[in-house]
């Protein structure tokens, strides 16, 4: 399958938050932190579109995007004068066959530390069909953003208190990730360096073992290799075997509950 990686774009971003949906339905950590989501589907989808929102106007934030070729039936538009012997394929009546690129899949790739000078400066991964370094892509802010920010800061309190948000218990989502992040931050390999940290991946369900997820994965990984930074990452029990193909060795975990365990892993460049 032809995959083809970019970085996100603003009519991207609810998009993603379908994706996640449809990728994160049936995950035990979602279920633990969000156990009504799959009655409150709407909630669901509007809180991941904010984080998403959040993560795009967010300097040192790379939200990558996967994209595949589909065909879809379209109308044909009125008669055009062919016998239907003569339209190739065997295509029905009134509709064509057109191709077009379908995002499938994103992941929200975070560095942690350094300033712009140290982030990306050089060519992007390759793949991304950009040409441009990470740094120009993501890590340049503007009064613009900074602004979008602040009104979506407002929104977050909102969504939290009063709006979808609340399909999350906060204060245990809180926890959680002030725990991982200490264990992260304090590991050896990890102590005062900078490091990539893949917050999120996620692939359409219709999508998922065709290697997308690896190549997203992959993106993050190359830059960590230029850089000679290590990459840290909170894994799932879906994605573990594919992190471990990739080079990540767990080094610590921490049990939500006594059935769910999150493994925290480390990615080393050679």
């Amino acid at each position: 399958m032809d995959v083809a990686l970019r970085p996100a774009s603003r009519p991207d971003l609810p998009v993603l938050a379908t994706i996640g949906v449809l990728a994160f339905r049936d995950t035990p950590l979602y279920a633990h932190f969000a156990p009504r989501h799959p009655q409150r589907e709407g909630d669901f989808r509007a809180a991941l579109l904010l984080e998403a929102r959040t993560r795009f106007e967010s300097p040192g934030q790379c939200v990558v995007v996967a994209e595949v070729d589909v065909d879809v039936d379209v109308d044909r538009g009125g008669s055009d004068g062919e016998d239907e012997d003569e339209r190739e394929g065997g295509e029905k009546e009134g509709k064509r066959r057109m191709g077009r690129r379908m995002v499938v899949g994103f992941a929200y790739w975070v560095k942690v530390g350094g300033g712009s000078a140290g982030f990306g400066s050089g060519p992007g991964p390759s793949g991304t069909g950009e040409g441009k370094g990470v740094q120009e892509w993501y890590w340049k802010d503007t009064w613009g953003k900074k602004l979008r920010r602040t009104l979506l800061s407002f929104e977050a309190i909102y969504s939290g208190t009063l709006g979808p948000g609340r399909i999350f218990i906060a204060e245990s989502v809180r926890r959680f990730h002030a725990l991982t992040d200490q264990i992260i931050r304090n590991h050896a390999s990890i102590i005062g360096r900078e490091y990539w940290y893949l917050s999120t991946l996620a692939v359409l369900p219709a999508f998922q073992h065709r290697g997308i997820g690896a190549r997203l994965v992959d993106w993050g990984l190359e830059l960590a290799r230029k850089e000679g930074v290590p990459v840290t990452l909170k894994s799932t029990e879906s994605g573990y075997r594919l992190y471990e193909r990739k080079g990540f060795k767990e080094v610590d975990a921490m049990q939500v509950t006594e059935s769910l365990r999150v493994p925290i892993m480390v990615f080393e460049p050679s």
